[in-house]
């Protein structure tokens, strides 16, 4: 992972988890009482967007679900209980078109945990404060142009944030001609630059989920390199962990209530929807309380996998663990 990484936001899709080693209190939790801590809670308050990407991972999904701001509440508090300290706002939908996403926002304040937000920027005049980090995800189906326009404006009064992209390679959106391929390519370089110019932290390009061809992804490899880059394949992952310890640290709670193991469920499975059909159940009292961890031996493409492996090795008991 480079500096510039490392100081993100980002996991560093396939990067070595140095943050967990880092969390003394997570660590000691594990190593002294065996307990995996609720980290990192993903939060995706609504399934509503306003946006019909033909590569949304959700579109199986109830699209009016959405969480009301009572059980949002409910669910941060048993969630800062059980050692969770930070927040990542997303779909589902578009977090922003919760009515109360504001008030969630300082919920999160006041109890101390720190907030992040992926939005499809169309209302990112809208973006709460107390918001220490946001990522804008487009797309070749969006208009770059006018797209960029609005968010220097915002990027530029809003210092007290760190800031990313998401581009997804949607084959959907390209028939893929020389000529649409060059503007895809263009339309990478311009997100680097403008990146570059407005110091984001990372510009991470992800394939469309319905695309298992590299074919996209190895065109945009070809790009003049920046440290702020980060490529994820939907090919980059292994067969899932039976010990699922990262969806005990970092669960979603989706919209329509349920426990989800991870943020990357939908590119787990091969399938035609990608809904992940296998929860956790929909209460953190019961799960944290026993401990049950997610069997990921369910999971086809893990993009986890050196996190649980950190995980796993502290979990178990060493012998003469002086001897370093």
């Amino acid at each position: 992972m480079s500096s510039r990484l490392k100081r993100s936001f980002t996991n560093g899709i396939g990067a070595f988890p140095s943050k967990i080693l880092q969390d003394v209190e997570l660590v000691r939790s594990i190593v002294e009482d065996r307990r995996v801590l609720l980290r990192h809670l993903h939060l995706c308050p609504t399934n509503r967007c306003d946006l019909s990407c033909s590569f949304c991972a959700y579109r199986d999904r109830d699209l009016s679900a959405e969480l009301p701001y009572d059980k949002i509440v409910e669910a941060l508090e048993c969630a800062y209980s059980l050692g969770c300290r930070a927040v990542t706002i997303s779909g589902g939908g578009e977090p922003l078109l919760h009515p109360r996403i504001a008030d969630v926002v300082a919920v999160c304040t006041q109890l101390g945990i720190g907030v992040g937000i992926v939005t499809n920027g169309l209302r990112i005049a809208q973006l709460p404060t107390g918001v220490a980090w946001c990522r804008v995800s487009l797309s070749p189906e969006r208009n770059l142009d006018e797209t960029l326009l609005e968010l220097a404006d915002v990027v530029t009064s809003r210092p007290d944030v760190g800031w990313g992209f998401n581009y997804v390679l949607s084959v959907n959106a390209l028939p893929l001609p020389t000529p649409s391929l060059n503007t895809l390519l263009q339309d990478v370089s311009q997100l680097v630059t403008f990146a570059r110019e407005y110091n984001f932290t990372h510009v991470k390009i992800a394939s469309d989920v319905y695309d298992s061809s590299p074919l996209l992804m190895n065109a945009v490899r070809r790009i003049p390199r920046d440290d702020r880059v980060v490529f994820w394949s939907r090919g980059d992952g292994t067969p899932g962990a039976k010990q699922c310890w990262v969806s005990l640290m970092r669960p979603v709670l989706a919209a329509d209530g349920r426990i989800l193991p991870c943020c990357a469920v939908q590119h787990a499975v091969e399938s035609v929807t990608k809904d992940f059909c296998c929860d956790m159940g929909k209460s953190f009292e019961r799960v944290w309380s026993g401990q049950q961890y997610f069997d990921g031996a369910k999971c086809v493409h893990c993009y986890y996998s050196r996190h649980n492996e950190v995980l796993q090795a502290l979990m178990e008991k060493v012998e003469y663990s002086a001897w370093v």
